[in-house]
């Protein structure tokens, strides 16, 4: 079974997926905190990225399975969080594209839908 879901990284010269297995339901929060946590990166993609997938797998570094950094999407249940890096938006499950304040913002309004699907 699983809880599978990706966030779709887009930057300048491609795409990361970064892939879990586990928490894919919390996807929406747990990005929400990674951005407020890298909020002075928002202009750096490599080092935001980073802070991305560290908040994803903080409470399992240690673990050799259930979380991947891919160039495709793998599997999931919910529909891709679209983070772009761009343009510093974030496009989530119901298609909706926010700037990162604003996502941020909603996180912390408690008005973050948590699967957003």
């Amino acid at each position: 079974m699983g809880d599978r879901g990706n966030i779709r990284v887009i930057q300048d010269k491609g795409e990361l997926y970064f892939y879990t297995h586990w928490t894919g339901y919390e996807l929406p929060q747990i990005l929400a905190a990674a951005l407020d946590r890298g909020r002075d990166r928002w202009s750096d993609a490599p080092y935001l990225s980073r802070i991305i997938f560290s908040e994803m797998i903080h409470n399992y570094v240690l673990e050799n399975t259930g979380f991947g950094i891919s160039v495709s999407r793998e599997d999931y249940n919910y529909d891709d969080i679209i983070v772009n890096m761009n343009d510093l938006t974030v496009t989530d499950r119901r298609g909706v594209t926010r700037m990162f304040d604003d996502y941020v913002d909603d996180w912390k309004a408690g008005t973050l839908e948590t699967a957003e699907f």
